[in-house]
């Protein structure tokens, strides 16, 4: 993501189709497949390990991934093409978006989600409330963050306000 956002017009021309009636040759192509298959085996290894729900397809999730990073990415070379990753106004949520993805995916959720379902009062899988965090615009910002997401991920990309 950063190298894309440094990088714009090559970016462009990467993951973009800025010329019509361009498609690549499967050859030049190959390269993408192959970085999609490896998102892929490490999202299935995750899943493996029980850190990633066994009922939604490793497909899915590699789906829904790359449509947020994509989204960040549009967003910040639309509409601030001049900032740089780290002054990045779109950027600057790629940590929240991160976790938000994490515990959509997360085993413990589909608990939490059938434990709701269910009307058991406390399941000890309930997320703690945090009220000195500031609610972002998806709703509050979470605390709690999965095992694989990295804990000093907001110290890397630290929260613009």
């Amino acid at each position: 993501m950063r190298w894309s956002v440094e990088h714009a017009a090559y970016s462009q021309l990467l993951f973009w189709r800025p010329v019509p009636g361009f498609a690549p040759s499967p050859e030049a192509y190959q390269a993408a497949i192959e970085l999609i298959e490896l998102a892929r085996d490490r999202l299935r290894a995750l899943q493996d390990a029980g850190l990633l729900r066994p009922e939604v397809s490793v497909e899915q999730m590699e789906r829904d991934w790359t449509i947020l990073l994509a989204g960040v990415f549009s967003q910040q070379l639309s509409n601030a093409p001049q900032q740089t990753f780290h002054e990045g106004r779109f950027t600057a949520a790629i940590p929240e978006l991160m976790a938000m993805f994490a515990d959509h995916y997360s085993p413990a959720r589909r608990r939490r989600k059938q434990a709701a379902t269910r009307g058991d009062a406390d399941t000890g899988l309930s997320r703690p409330k945090s009220p000195s965090r500031p609610r972002s615009a998806c709703g509050p910002a979470s605390p709690w963050r999965p095992p694989w997401v990295s804990k000093d991920v907001t110290s890397r990309h630290p929260r613009r306000h």
